[in-house]
């Protein structure tokens, strides 16, 4: 027991992380490893083949001569019918960033999940430790992240965007937070590299990084626009790398769907609405919103209040005593 003690008083807590990490690895990666790649979930199916085919093909579509008579009825669930080819409906960015690491190593796009979540618990202490300069709460922090159980079970299913996609929003918002208490530059072209990213995994994070990322730049600049534009070309610079780093994915959508702001959220909805607003077209119906307030009523439920009322403090003391220019 002197060893533990040892590394607490020295503060090794990443050190100590990390091997917390490197005994959870087989957890993380227990899945993809005991199992063939299979899925049952559709979403992963579609994943996981349009990754293949991408690293195979080079494009994510596929042509079917049934459906030249069946008016595209024979395709899988999760796939549009659109031109005479079988297009994925799900987000582009992911088949194409793992189809692209396929090309190299192809046994490796069913853990390229399970290794930036491992990466992604190493960002979140660096990041924690950024805004609250405090090791011991960026280690409880992380390691309570590691082994819970939520992140778990969706870091084992390999083929779903969610955990990659999280981890990309993390390097984003780590590296706006660097750049905001360090004024560097390649701060600012790592976070707006990682948002075009997240946003090419995820198209519905507008809803979330957005939002967050505008907020957290009004609030440390407090609302000033004069403070703003001192950091301008650093802002322009990063926004720059941001439509880089997204400017695939609208090609993309110009090839498949017809329309650089074009999605298949489109052709699902509704056809009259082929724009990147359509993509979001359910999101602000009643049904929707219904939902929404139901689940986070289940939420609230289910998790433990006094983690609510955590979180809902961990909030105020980052915002009270962060930013302070």
């Amino acid at each position: 027991m002197k060893i533990p003690i040892i590394f607490f008083r020295r503060k090794c807590y990443l050190l100590i992380l990390i091997i917390i990490l490197i005994v959870i690895t087989p957890i993380y990666f227990y899945i993809p490893i005991i199992t063939p790649p299979k899925y049952v979930s559709p979403d992963e199916v579609v994943n996981y083949y349009f990754c293949n085919l991408y690293a195979n093909r080079g494009n994510l579509y596929y042509a079917d001569d049934i459906n030249n008579i069946s008016a595209g009825a024979v395709r899988p669930r999760g796939t549009i019918y659109l031109n005479g080819k079988i297009i994925t409906a799900k987000f582009l960015g992911f088949p194409l960033i793992l189809g692209t690491f396929s090309i190299v190593i192809p046994e490796l796009v069913r853990f390229i999940t399970g290794l930036f979540a491992l990466f992604n618990i190493i960002m979140i202490y660096y990041f924690i430790y950024d805004l609250m300069k405090d090791q011991k709460i960026s280690f409880v922090i992380s390691a309570l992240i590691t082994v819970s159980s939520i992140y778990i079970y969706w870091v084992n299913l390999s083929m779903f965007e969610n955990i990659f996609g999280c981890s990309l929003f993390i390097f984003h918002f780590r590296y706006l937070i660097k750049f905001l208490i360090n004024k560097d530059l390649s701060y600012g072209i790592l976070s707006g590299l990682f948002l075009g990213l997240a946003m090419s995994v995820r198209l519905d994070y507008v809803f979330i990084i957005l939002p967050i990322s505008i907020g957290t730049l009004l609030i440390y600049f407090k609302f000033s626009i004069k403070k703003i534009l001192q950091y301008k070309t650093q802002i322009i610079i990063s926004c720059f790398i941001f439509f880089l780093a997204i400017f695939p994915i609208l090609l993309l959508n110009k090839q498949l769907y017809g329309g650089f702001l074009t999605s298949s959220r489109a052709y699902i909805l509704d056809n009259n609405k082929k724009n990147f607003f359509s993509y979001f077209y359910d999101f602000f119906t009643i049904d929707n919103f219904n939902n929404f307030f139901e689940n986070i009523s289940n939420i609230i439920t289910i998790i433990n209040p006094i983690n609510i009322i955590i979180f809902i403090i961990g909030i105020i003391c980052v915002l009270k005593n962060v930013f302070v220019v």
